[in-house]
């Protein structure tokens, strides 16, 4: 052996600080998340359609409506319906003829024990919206302001149990074959990226889009996905910098009337799902968004139009008739949910309709 052959020997065998070979340190080494794409690759794998109808959107919605009556109480049962609704309402058409089925198999019984520790957050935001709304003065407010409080701190627990019990219990079947779903999130994990996001709004909001990504890649790094004996993990690996320009644009939609917020968000889901893939396969399995601006648009406009009738409304009656007049503002407040169940369905369509999967 040669003496530059030794020398490369030594190297390859000497140890750094962590007690590790360079072999070793490379074998030890995770798979980067792939880098940004730039541009489409062919066709889709497979594309994905929203069959659900209008008439079952108001439904459902009215179910949600009912849960106000008992303190949103058994909310989790009009959860569960809703979810399984959706995904029954989601074709997936492949280019190979592949078959595959997503269905819900959760139940809302299930949900309820995680239901308590997000309660308080539920009824606290709805008082005080309801306090808001019908221009409540009295003293007791702060009762609205510690339930939010104290929801802060006990939601992420509830909502991390729910979603690893969702996605357990979601169905994915792929030519006949199941694919378990799965979700490790932590619960103080979650409490540390809300309690970053709420720091960073203080500073005029503007570390928000960097906490926000930081959250997208805890939030979609932590599923699985088990296919046979293997274990696939999707990651997000857009940075905090480019999230920054799509939030400037939705705080410049209102001074524009909001006529820019529908390619915003348009431009925003293209721009998350341009950056989640699944690694360890064979081949990169990346997701693409192909929606156009014009439903989210008509879906923005629509909502704007409703909400500045409503407030026009809400003023004439005030100068007609005084403060106080709670007829006058539940017909306003139930004219403005009227139209929530259309503009969620047109949502869920753009949003369904609009997304890809494609092999690289």
């Amino acid at each position: 052996m040669t003496e530059e052959k030794k020398d490369a020997v030594k190297k390859a065998e000497k140890k750094d600080d962590d007690g590790k070979t360079a072999a070793e340190k490379k074998a030890s080494k995770k798979k980067a998340p792939p880098k940004r794409r730039r541009g489409r690759g062919g066709k889709p794998e497979a594309t994905m359609r929203f069959e659900g109808s209008l008439a079952a959107a108001y439904g459902y919605f009215g179910l949600f409506l009912l849960t106000a009556l008992c303190l949103f109480i058994p909310l989790p049962l009009a959860y569960a319906a809703a979810r399984r609704w959706f995904f029954n309402s989601v074709a997936v058409e492949s280019r190979k003829k592949v078959d595959v089925s997503v269905r819900y198999r959760g139940t809302g019984l299930s949900l309820m024990k995680y239901w308590p520790l997000v309660l308080p957050l539920v009824l606290g935001i709805c008082f005080m919206l309801l306090m808001l709304v019908f221009d409540y003065r009295g003293d007791d407010w702060w009762y609205a302001v510690l339930a939010v409080v104290v929801g802060l701190f006990t939601a992420p627990a509830g909502w991390v149990r729910k979603r690893r019990y969702v996605m357990e219990h979601t169905e994915l079947v792929i030519d006949g074959t199941p694919v378990a779903l799965g979700f490790d999130g932590k619960s103080r994990t979650l409490l540390k990226h809300e309690l970053l996001c709420l720091i960073s709004i203080v500073p005029l909001s503007i570390p928000l889009p960097w906490a926000a990504a930081r959250t997208l890649r805890w939030y979609v790094g932590d599923h699985r996905v088990e296919f046979g004996s293997t274990t696939y993990r999707p990651v997000f690996s857009g940075p905090g910098k480019g999230l920054f320009g799509w939030y400037l644009g939705m705080l410049v939609s209102p001074f524009t009337g909001f006529l820019v917020l529908g390619p915003v968000l348009n431009g925003l889901v293209k721009w998350i799902w341009r950056y989640v893939n699944v690694i360890g396969l064979e081949k990169t399995l990346e997701f693409e968004f192909e929606g156009k601006a014009g439903p989210i648009f008509g879906a923005v406009m629509l909502e704007a139009i409703v909400l500045a009738v409503a407030v026009f409304a809400g003023v004439v009656l005030f100068r007609i008739a005084g403060p106080g007049q709670t007829i006058g503002n539940l017909l306003l407040f139930f004219s403005v949910l009227a139209f929530q169940p259309l503009i969620l369905w047109l949502v869920a369509r753009w949003l369904v309709n609009g997304t890809e999967v494609q092999v690289k």
